[in-house]
C-alpha cells in the first residue's frame, strides 16, 4: 500500500512497490528477447513483492501464451515439486500456482488451484480476473446442478 503524504494526497511508493517494479521492467526486457522462462521468474520475484498488481498477473498470462505459443514445454515432474500449491502462506502457494500456469497456461486444474489459493489469501481483484474466461467455477451453482 503507497504512504500518502497527508498534506497534499500525494502518493509515494512503498520501498517493495520500486523493487517489484525493477522486477516486473527487467522481466519485458528479457521478455522482448525470448528468454521466457527468466522472464517468468522475474514477474514472480515481483508478485511475490507486490501481489496486487493485476496489470503484471495480466502480463505474466500473456507471456506464458506466447512462451506456450513459441514451443514452451510444462514444467518437468522435479520442478512441479519444488513449487507446490498447498502450503499454508496462501500467498506463496498463488505464486507457486501462478508460476506452474505460466509454463502450461491451458491447465484447468492450475487455474482452480491459483484460484483457491488466490481466494484463501483475499486477493479478490485477482479471483475475478482468473475465471473470467472459465465458464465453469467451483462456486457457480449452474456449473453443480
Amino acid at each position: 500500500m503507497p504512504r500518502v503524504l497527508i498534506a497534499t494526497g500525494a502518493e509515494f511508493p512503498d520501498d517493495n512497490d520500486r523493487k517489484a517494479d525493477r522486477f516486473f521492467a527487467h522481466a519485458k526486457t528479457v521478455a522482448d528477447l525470448e528468454m521466457f522462462d527468466y522472464a517468468i521468474e522475474m514477474y514472480i520475484q515481483g508478485l511475490m513483492l507486490a501481489p496486487r498488481g493485476l496489470s503484471q498477473h495480466r502480463a505474466l498470462q500473456k507471456l506464458s501464451l506466447t512462451r506456450k505459443a513459441a514451443g514452451g514445454r510444462p514444467m518437468g515432474i522435479f520442478d512441479i515439486r519444488k513449487y507446490p500449491t498447498n502450503l499454508r502462506d496462501s500467498k506463496q502457494s498463488m505464486l507457486n500456482a501462478e508460476r506452474r500456469l505460466a509454463s502450461d497456461p491451458d491447465n484447468s486444474d492450475l487455474v482452480r488451484q491459483f484460484h483457491a489459493a488466490a481466494k484463501n489469501a483475499d486477493f479478490s481483484e485477482i479471483i475475478w480476473w482468473i475465471w473470467a474466461g472459465f465458464p465453469e467455477t467451483p462456486d457457480d451453482p449452474a456449473a453443480n446442478p
